[in-house]
């Protein structure tokens, strides 16, 4: 913090004035400075609570409190040193506060103006306003370390334990575990704080790992259920994280996993007892041959798409070699298959073609990342496992993805910056979003909040004007077309199957494209807007496909594994 460097201990003494002054009104106010309009939340990371302290400072700044600006543009450089932002307002103000510093008369920190401040903290104290309490007692430490040592640490640590057991019950992990942290910087044999932390930290990590990598979030789970038994939902946690993962080995065809996943499942429903007969009896009577799925080395099967279609279709393969799933990238044009990156999922081109957004399974860069679209290094753009379905602003600067990040597990709509660098926005429950080509507006699955009209909606980019564009609540995976007028969606709800549809924006009219009687799915415009790609297990076997916008002239580009797991966690996406 600024106030511990100064050299010049009259400036300390005009600090403390300053921020006696600001009492309450500056804790009430702080949570408002640390959210933008329209975000109903904090995200919990270090790097969002960087951009809280960044935004306090600025509004500081409009006051004319150069001198708690320049503390909040710290603490932000401090929380996350890459904010170049915050670097470069320090460096606007330090001439500034070297002039206050010159300016300011000799002050004198009187017994009096000390013993305020310890009983204003005391008060925030003795109401329950923690994070209030710890932060006024924070301050006053950092400006006279040595007054009433014993009382401000003592209640400094066990507000800032407080404030943490809140969080946790807000389910703002994170920050409970950095309240936590700073309660133990005073007191670190403390067993009730330490016990606290960890139980936080384990089950944030199973929420981290949950979908990307069952194995560790069952782990930390298991620690939790068996350590501390009755901390919050983590019993029921690892009944569904067990169900999960069974299901999952299941779909890939490792059935005999499967079947010991199944069994640890305590007081299993029929459902559950159905799948554990079926996974056993391929496990141990009939155990299937998985077909190969490609992999770098794999010959694929392709077929050269008509001349109409052209530019490069990303998706994401099983490879059973390496368990794990890999995104590839082919040129219609060439007809050739290029492997982009292993440990990843769910391929975004850019508008331009030259990268692509994707969700990362690698264990050291969970979440949304950024790599070219010919492979190469990949830049971590969020930090949940749960962020998935990626879609560029037309600009490219800015995305839409959806997420499960919350403990509540529903799906919810953010949007972000592709750069990674600033916190992300709720936008809206929902799943599936893609930006229109204008930029004005999103279109995802979703429900128009407080009433029961679901299906395809679409909304202004700033969070305004919720619109219905489909009625059957299972339209989804919407696709704009490059004109904007048109978006190809799948439904199995219309028709009794999974099939593909295209809606006329201007008219509201809706035609089928496909008939097939297995499933047909995750439609994607070609840039020109004369083909649509389309996932597909017609003839039993899944693959990718190719049609004319108008549903005639369908192609098989490449066979897929048959291992690809949950078909509706895919998508397809096509680049110029």
């Amino acid at each position: 913090m600024f106030l511990n460097k100064m050299t010049h201990k009259k400036y300390q003494f005009l600090a403390l004035a300053v921020i006696l002054l600001a009492g309450a009104c500056l804790f009430s106010l702080a949570g408002y400075f640390g959210l933008k309009q329209g975000v109903e939340k904090i995200n919990q990371s270090l790097q969002q609570r960087s951009w809280e302290h960044y935004k306090r400072g600025e509004a500081y700044l409009k006051e004319g409190n150069i001198e708690l600006a320049y503390a909040e543009f710290e603490e932000a450089l401090r929380l996350y040193p890459q904010n170049e932002e915050a670097l470069r307002k320090i460096s606007e103000l330090k001439p500034l506060l070297q002039q206050t510093i010159a300016a300011t008369p000799q002050q004198q920190i009187t017994e009096n103006v000390l013993e305020n401040a310890f009983q204003e903290a005391q008060k925030l104290y003795q109401e329950g306003k923690w994070e209030e309490a710890a932060r006024a007692l924070e301050n006053l430490h950092l400006l006279a370390p040595d007054y009433r040592k014993a009382a401000v640490i003592d209640m400094m640590s066990s507000a800032f334990y407080q404030a943490g057991l809140a969080k946790v019950q807000e389910n703002e992990l994170e920050i409970a575990i950095q309240y936590f942290e700073k309660a133990l910087a005073f007191n670190p044999q403390d067993p009730k704080i330490n016990e606290e932390k960890e139980k936080a930290t384990l089950y944030l990590e199973a929420i981290t790992f949950w979908g990307a990598d069952w194995e560790k979030a069952i782990q930390a789970l298991e620690t939790i259920a068996q350590k501390y038994p009755d901390y919050k939902d983590a019993k029921a946690k690892l009944r569904e994280a067990r169900t999960e993962y069974a299901r999952a080995l299941a779909y890939r065809g490792e059935w005999c996993k499967a079947e010991a996943q199944y069994k640890l499942i305590p007081e299993p429903d029929s459902k559950i007892k159905a799948e554990l007969y079926k996974a056993y009896t391929f496990c141990h009577v009939a155990t299937p041959t998985p077909s190969p799925g490609p992999t770098s080395t794999a010959v694929f099967t392709t077929t050269r798409p008509s001349g109409t279609c052209s530019g490069h279709i990303a998706w994401a393969d099983y490879d059973p070699i390496k368990s794990t799933f890999t995104i590839y990238s082919m040129d219609l044009n060439r007809g050739q298959i290029r492997k982009i990156t292993e440990k990843a999922s769910n391929p975004a081109f850019s508008p331009d073609g030259t990268a692509l957004l994707f969700r990362s399974l690698q264990e050291d860069m969970i979440g949304l990342a950024r790599i070219p679209s010919s492979g190469g290094e990949r830049t971590r753009v969020t930090t949940y496992a749960e962020d998935t379905f990626p879609s560029w602003s037309p600009d490219g600067k800015q995305m839409a993805f959806a997420s499960r990040r919350e403990s509540d597990r529903k799906w919810r709509i953010y949007l972000g910056w592709v750069l990674g660098l600033e916190e992300t926005h709720e936008l809206a429950f929902g799943t599936r979003p893609a930006w229109s080509p204008d930029g004005r507006s999103l279109v995802f699955q979703g429900c128009i909040p407080s009433t029961s009209n679901c299906g395809l909606i679409s909304l202004n980019a700033d969070g305004s004007n919720f619109r219905l564009l489909t009625s059957s609540p299972g339209d989804t995976a919407p696709s704009f077309s490059p004109d904007g007028s048109k978006i190809a969606f799948m439904s199995a709800e219309r028709d009794g199957n999974w099939e593909i549809y295209v809606l006329e924006l201007k008219t509201g009219k809706i035609n089928r494209l496909t008939t097939d009687p297995d499933i047909d799915g995750l439609p994607v415009w070609s840039p020109d807007g004369r083909c649509l790609a389309f996932l597909s297990h017609r003839g039993g076997k899944w693959g990718l496909y190719t049609m004319q916008a108008n549903g005639s002239d369908v192609r098989l580009l490449t066979t897929l594994s048959e291992s690809i797991g949950n078909w509706m966690d895919h998508n397809i996406s096509w680049g110029p």
